[in-house]
């Protein structure tokens, strides 16, 4: 009984030391996730209109929440508000991921049968409990790093 009692105070030590380091590693998880979509986003959107899909450019359009909650839409159109809205494809980030914007705007359109974007600059995710943050950086060309 007393042996049982000593394993369990061990695995009741190793759980409270490693809780920690596992809660910054699955923030850390998420912030690198959602710029991986927002990367792939670009992408697909440029693709897109490079493709011609449907005879149409394509752009993406970002959400910008105070508090968190934001949140992207790859749309089929000329811009946002002028979209196919059947075609959209929306991607949403957790609550404690904070986007800012420096682009211009909130709407980033490829154009069709070239790729260019109708905005360049820096897209910002900050995980609100860290303050660790990563960006995203799309340039007059269309390169997106």
């Amino acid at each position: 009984m007393v042996e049982l009692l000593i394993v369990m105070g061990i695995f009741m030590v190793l759980a409270a030391v490693t809780m920690p380091v596992y809660g910054d590693w699955q923030r850390t998880v998420q912030l690198d996730t959602a710029l991986q979509e927002i990367g792939s986003g670009l992408r697909r959107a440029q693709a897109k209109s490079l493709s011609g899909e449907n005879d149409s450019a394509h752009g993406v359009y970002f959400s910008a929440t105070e508090g968190g909650g934001s949140y992207f839409v790859i749309y089929q159109g000329d811009n946002y508000a002028a979209r196919t809205e059947e075609y959209d494809a929306v991607s949403v980030w957790p609550d404690s991921l904070v986007l800012s914007l420096g682009i211009g705007g909130e709407d980033i359109n490829f154009s069709q049968g070239r790729g260019l974007p109708s905005a360049s600059g820096n897209i910002v995710l900050e995980d609100s409990g860290t303050g660790e943050t990563g960006t995203t950086t799309i340039n007059n060309w269309g390169i997106i790093e």
